[in-house]
């Protein structure tokens, strides 16, 4: 665990980021409740009268002045992962820790899943730390094994000149999101795809097909980080 100072500058930031986005997002309340829509009467080409809505785009109101209340939500869940990483010896330097927690969001959102949830399953497979290794030869943050890395690399036009190419922490956590999605889109839905990710597709398939329980510790372990990490939302 990383120093407390470092933990309250974390929660620091984050508590300012959230009285951005709270302000920003009220701004932008007032200014719907006041400006859109106005409704106005007008005579149409029959000559009765017709309700018409007429609409004053932002830029109208405030002039170039823009409320990026998106970019500062995107901005709170970025800080949030680097918080995380903060908190654990991951073997990375802050710098890059940081493009770190930016390309995790920007993965998880390019395939549709809360950036806790990579997190939760980084450290259920590494416990956040970049060069681990286990006895079957998986590698990185996301444990992915150089036969999975070659054949991802191939399907998705990404670099791979061998297997230490998977202690690059952003190559593997794309390696690592697609096959999470690639494993999704198989079984159908994400306790599944959790399972296949431990275990592999190939025994998950087979399990169903001679109707075997399937083991849920793995699951159950991933889900529960992720819950965790959810649930600091409202730290």
């Amino acid at each position: 665990m990383k120093n407390r100072e470092q933990k309250l500058k974390c929660s620091n930031g984050r508590t300012a980021l959230k009285r951005y986005i709270q302000a920003a997002g009220l701004i932008l309340l007032l200014f719907l409740s006041t400006f859109l829509p106005v409704q106005k009467i007008a005579t149409n080409t029959f000559g009765y009268p017709s309700m018409q809505l007429v609409s004053f785009s932002m830029s109208d109101i405030l002039g170039a002045q823009r409320i990026d209340i998106l970019d500062a939500a995107a901005a709170l869940k970025i800080s949030k992962l680097r918080c995380l990483f903060s908190e654990h010896y991951t073997g990375l330097s802050v710098q890059e820790e940081k493009r770190l927690a930016h390309l995790i969001y920007q993965e998880s959102v390019r395939h549709q899943y809360d950036p806790e949830l990579i997190m939760a399953i980084i450290f259920a497979e590494s416990s956040f730390h970049n060069w681990s290794r286990s006895k079957r030869g998986a590698i990185g943050l996301m444990q992915i094994l150089p036969k999975t890395g070659m054949e991802l690399a191939q399907s998705n036009d990404l670099p791979f000149y061998s297997s230490r190419s998977l202690f690059d922490p952003h190559l593997n956590v794309q390696f690592g999101v697609q096959y999470l999605t690639y494993l999704h889109r198989r079984f159908g839905n994400l306790e599944l795809a959790l399972t296949a990710y431990n275990y592999g597709p190939t025994r998950v398939s087979q399990w169903l097909s001679e109707d075997q329980p399937l083991p849920t510790r793995y699951t159950r372990k991933v889900l529960a980080h992720y819950q965790t990490f959810m649930d600091e939302e409202t730290d």
